[in-house]
């Protein structure tokens, strides 16, 4: 696959409240113009970023993943975004990744955002993954993971990192500027999908999602209203770039205490 064709869903999600949550997000993807290889949906869709998770979490069998497996065969598309999970006894934000007929695949949050007291309602997961599209790699990270990059580093030579979020409005520039320093410095492109509007918690979002190529050039913006944006991704110019400079054999190596 030389051309990936992707599709930024940018909500503002209903808090705690999954059914009509499912049904905005069905409503968007419905208006696609034209088709996507991948549909990208924010951190925790299907109920905001609640501390609360223990009244809203699902299973990996439950109604939120049915309906993304029913959404991905309809439109021959992956369906990617995080949700509260609850599995083996414990809650997890969970990004997971929706083929057509494919088995679900899943990484865990990694950091925790211990402000908002993620950390003491959620358990954190350990594992860097990577998942395919065709013969495409892609890391799939969440929200507050974007502020370390050691944890991000494309130490696998993935061809795009995703970043799902519910990213407020405070630390808005932030957002925006680790985004594009996440591209460059890993010779990737990064997609960032944030949520708008406000939260039961009465925090504040202003979207902002995008897509940055491996120069952190801007290719897509949604600016700060609800909607879908879409873009294709050349993987034949990054790879071609990442051979004129490779730079990413030079990078440091190291270890985290996460098990990098």
């Amino acid at each position: 696959m030389n051309t990936l064709r992707v599709a930024l869903v940018q909500l503002a999600l209903a808090w705690e409240q999954p059914k009509k949550n499912r049904h905005a997000c069905a409503t968007a993807i419905d208006t696609l113009v034209a088709p996507a290889d991948l549909i990208v949906l924010p951190e925790t869709f299907a109920t905001g970023f609640t501390m609360q998770p223990d009244r809203v979490a699902e299973s990996m069998t439950g109604e939120t993943l049915t309906w993304m497996q029913k959404v991905a065969r309809q439109h021959s598309s992956t369906l990617c975004g995080s949700l509260a999970i609850r599995a083996n006894g414990v809650i997890r934000n969970r990004f997971v990744w929706v083929r057509p007929k494919q088995a679900v695949l899943w990484y865990d949050k990694q950091h925790l955002f211990g402000l908002a007291g993620e950390d003491q309602r959620y358990r954190s997961g350990d594992k860097r993954v990577i998942v395919p599209l065709d013969d495409i790699s892609v890391r799939p990270l969440i929200c507050y993971d974007l502020r370390f990059p050691g944890w991000c580093r494309a130490t696998d030579g993935e061809q795009l990192q995703i970043y799902v979020a519910n990213w407020p409005r405070p630390r808005y520039l932030a957002w925006r500027q680790l985004l594009r320093a996440r591209a460059i410095e890993n010779q990737c492109y990064v997609i960032g999908v944030n949520r708008c509007g406000d939260d039961g918690r009465g925090n504040q979002y202003l979207g902002g999602s995008m897509v940055v190529d491996y120069l952190g050039k801007t290719l897509v913006d949604a600016g700060e209203t609800p909607g879908v944006c879409h873009t294709s991704l050349d993987i034949s110019a990054l790879e071609k770039f990442r051979s004129e400079f490779p730079f990413l054999p030079d990078r440091d190596r190291f270890h985290t205490d996460a098990g990098a």
